[in-house]
């Protein structure tokens, strides 16, 4: 149960990855498992909020 927790209860992403937001849309980075470099990607924010679900 402490397992699933700690998982449950922290955020999916760092808030500090979060590069920007204008309303209808958000940018935000990731380190690609390929290359190791940072990747940034803006989307829609209801994208953004499913893929967090």
């Amino acid at each position: 149960m402490r397992y699933l927790t700690k998982y449950l209860s922290s955020l999916p992403i760092g808030l500090s990855r979060i590069v920007g937001y204008d309303g209808p849309q958000i940018k935000y980075y990731y380190q690609s498992y390929k290359t190791k470099l940072k990747m940034y990607e803006t989307v829609d924010a209801q994208v953004f909020a499913a893929r967090l679900v």
